[in-house]
């Protein structure tokens, strides 16, 4: 049999049990020197916590944290602005714009082009809230109340639109622009002098504004009635604007009224394709589509659009009634003429359709007369005043033959005394 021999013991101290009674008589006179001189040490060990806790803290939080991206330049829209603007891309302007003034709040020129933008846009509300803003911006820049001004007259605030200009005008009598404006709105309030005299002071002092050429053209065709002055003022005033929208729409109009429809529709159709929701494009388009062409399924495409771009346009909400009403889509023309109204509009004519289409619809009396009776106190201030805002003043007494009839088929009394003379209201201008 093969015995293991036993291993001998060492004699003393191992080296790791003198080891560990080192690491404890260090740490038993550490804990007797805390337990004595607690003021002292206390506080350095819970800085030294507080300090490794931060430590560990951040650490997390740069690991868990996600990569910063770069945030957009807004000045880099502002270029991108200027460009669609000056290649005649409105409506995508507007759009950065928009975007650039919530981080540049006071940036005055943006903010003038963007309420210019939103008027060539037909969007007028925003338009007139984009005007306050402008002049909020910079208080004392002539440009700020001059486009003020122009936002006040596009929804007919002619005299506000005067005291506006004349402002502009204080802070800067030089401003061909301001003068431009203010002739303008002299012009729509039916001071024809005092345009006049606006004008030739724009003209003075800057002869290729473009605002001023614009506004004379205008003048010349609806006071001066010389279509081919006209007409030539206002394609400068488009050339030297880089096609403003608004300028192309009237002079497409005027263009149309000298018998060249082809030529007025192209000059629309060229400008809808790089602004496809602006809305008095639209609205003019469609409104040429079945009074002039009797094509009313193109008529509906465009005038749709315009009521989607803009809801709150009574004239293409009108029209798209108008529309409907000759593709037999009764119960949605109604819904376009009651818009119409609650939109608060003041044109006789639209009240007349309003009411017909629900005796169309559904043999509604109860509430065509309503609309009728809306209609005629407003009808019968226009022919008293021999004047009106949007109709032909020739036509007045024509359409309160239209009322008579219509009304009494509802058992309404007569309204009116006819005469031989007395015809009924033009389609053309209904």
């Amino acid at each position: 049999m093969y015995l293991k021999p036993r291993p001998r013991r060492r004699r003393g101290i191992s080296f790791r049990r003198l080891f560990g009674l080192l690491i404890l008589f260090t740490l038993t006179g550490a804990a007797v020197y805390t337990l004595y001189h607690q003021d002292e040490v206390i506080p350095i060990i819970r800085n030294s916590y507080s300090t490794l806790s931060a430590n560990v803290s951040d650490t997390v939080a740069t690991i868990s944290a996600p990569t910063a991206t770069a945030t957009e330049d807004p000045a880099d829209k502002l270029r991108l602005a200027e460009a669609a603007w000056n290649s005649g891309s409105y409506q995508e302007a507007v759009r950065l714009y928009e975007d650039s003034i919530a981080a540049l709040p006071n940036k005055p020129v943006a903010h003038y082009y963007l309420t210019l933008g939103l008027i060539m846009q037909g969007r007028l509300n925003e338009a007139l809230e984009a005007a306050e803003n402008t002049v909020t911006a910079n208080p004392f820049a002539s440009d700020a109340w001059a486009i003020r001004a122009m936002a006040l007259n596009r929804v007919g605030r002619y005299s506000d639109s005067i005291v506006s200009s004349l402002r502009a005008l204080e802070l800067d009598p030089n401003s061909a622009r301001a003068h431009a404006f203010l002739a303008e709105s002299y012009m729509d309030n039916g001071q024809a002098t005092r345009a006049e005299s606006e004008l030739d002071e724009a003209l003075a002092l800057n002869p290729d504004s473009y605002e001023a050429r614009y506004v004379r053209g205008m003048y010349l065709w609806v006071s001066d009635f010389d279509f081919p002055a006209a007409r030539e003022e206002l394609q400068n005033a488009y050339d030297l604007s880089g096609g403003a929208t608004h300028i192309g729409l009237n002079l497409a109009r005027l263009q149309a009224a000298l018998q060249e429809l082809d030529s007025a529709t192209a000059l629309l159709k060229d400008i809808l394709d790089r602004n496809p929701d602006n809305a008095p494009i639209l609205y003019q388009l469609g409104v040429w589509a079945w009074r002039n062409g009797g094509n009313s399924e193109e008529a509906e495409t465009y005038l749709r659009r315009c009521v989607t771009a803009v809801p709150d346009d009574v004239f293409c909400q009108y029209e798209l009634g108008r529309v409907l009403v000759n593709l037999g889509q009764v119960e949605d023309a109604r819904l376009a003429f009651e818009r119409v109204i609650e939109l608060g509009s003041t044109n006789p004519y639209h009240y007349f359709w309003a009411g017909q289409v629900q005796i169309q619809a559904n043999a509604n009396c109860g509430t065509a007369m309503r609309f009728w009776q809306q209609g005629l106190p407003i009808l019968r201030a226009e022919i008293e005043a021999q004047s009106t805002v949007y109709n032909s003043v020739d036509n007045l007494q024509s359409l309160l033959v239209d009322y008579q009839d219509v009304m009494s088929v509802c058992g309404a009394a007569p309204i009116i005394t006819l005469t031989p003379d007395t015809t009924t209201t033009p389609e053309g201008e209904a």
